[in-house]
């Protein structure tokens, strides 16, 4: 079994994607398998080796460990192979119409009450024609072509999902500066490394019945997939651009155990308590990802907050005495944990 966690380098790790890389992280774990970090980072302007180095610490603070790490940019070539492939044999199509003109198209199937998917105009277009286009100046942008049949599978959280392609649009994979979309390089890596398992958040599921097809196309398996919901705040809502504030970073600033992070983020929204623990070890004993929620769950400060506490509170003095730098000549500091670790809600250390 291989798992993986693909964050983008363009900003900093929050709670909202690091949770894809814990449920990944522990499904790989508690069934003895591989969890791979991948470094999704072909956005050059806005990928940072900042970032990048910011997300692996954090990863790394929180206690998950990678068997195995690589970038994307350093993979071109691999795609650019896979793409011929698939420009050969006619699953990918260049297509000519300017934003705004497919903007028009939308608009104009929208107010007839029909579906916005697009009508595949590009396709009767003769190979003059497209040649013609090119050598003008005209950069095409590049469709994978959907076969006309119901994508299903079984979902490890949210069970059986099916797509009608005839609700889809054919995804770009390719703009017309050569740039490729999140959807090919993927599934090319996932390919490339075996990949068997994927939990992701549902706002990918349309984006995996693309990429079931591209696994097709490319004459590979597909893995399995798994979408957890979004966390949302406690009147429901989306964090959206609040999320930031959200930051590993930011939370490890504000005295949070990664233990608590740790254990929040894999059971939140799941059918059992969180049972506080102090070890990792006993932590991912009590994960199952058959128990996690189909529903969006609520992301809580105060819950995160009690559970910080308690987890300090759970804290012998072996588990923290490395911690314990400047304590008074006239208490010994074992003395000192037992007497103040029931008052404490965070525990900094300079």
């Amino acid at each position: 079994m291989k798992c993986r966690f693909a964050p983008s380098p363009t900003g900093k790790i929050h709670v909202g994607n690091v949770r894809s890389a814990i449920l990944n992280w522990a499904y790989s774990s508690i069934n003895n398998g591989e969890f791979i970090l991948r470094i999704d980072d072909t956005d050059r302007q806005r990928s940072t080796k900042e970032n990048e180095d910011s997300i692996k610490k954090n990863l790394k603070w929180l206690g998950l460990n990678w068997n195995k790490s690589f970038n994307q940019s350093d993979r071109f070539d691999l795609y650019n192979k896979k793409i011929e492939k698939l420009k050969i044999d006619k699953k990918l199509y260049p297509c000519f119409e300017t934003p705004e003109e497919l903007a028009l198209k939308k608009k104009s199937l929208l107010s007839s009450g029909k579906p916005p998917i697009y009508d595949r105009s590009a396709l009767k277009l003769s190979s003059d024609e497209i040649s013609l286009k090119i050598k003008s100046g005209i950069k095409p942008h590049w469709r994978f072509k959907l076969e006309d049949k119901e994508i299903l599978w079984n979902d490890l959280i949210k069970g059986t999902v099916k797509f009608n392609t005839k609700n889809l649009s054919d995804p770009i994979l390719i703009r017309e500066d050569g740039s490729l979309l999140y959807h090919l390089p993927s599934v090319i890596d996932d390919i490339e490394e075996d990949i068997t398992d994927i939990i992701r958040g549902e706002d990918h599921i349309t984006n995996t019945a693309y990429h079931i097809q591209i696994f097709d196309a490319l004459d590979s398996k597909s893995p399995n997939f798994a979408h957890h919901p979004f966390l949302t705040d406690n009147q429901g809502k989306g964090f959206g651009k609040r999320i930031g504030s959200l930051s590993i970073d930011k939370l490890k600033e504000e005295g949070f155990e990664n233990l608590t992070i740790l254990n929040y983020l894999m059971h939140i929204g799941s059918s059992k308590d969180i049972k506080v623990e102090t070890y990792i070890e006993d932590i991912l004993k009590n994960f199952d990802i058959k128990n996690i929620s189909t529903s969006s769950c609520k992301f809580s400060l105060d819950i995160l907050k009690s559970l910080n506490s308690d987890t300090i509170k759970s804290y012998s003095f072996n588990n923290i005495a490395s911690r314990l730098d400047i304590i008074s000549n006239n208490i010994s500091k074992e003395k000192f944990w037992r007497f103040s670790k029931n008052n404490l809600n965070f525990f900094f250390r300079n």
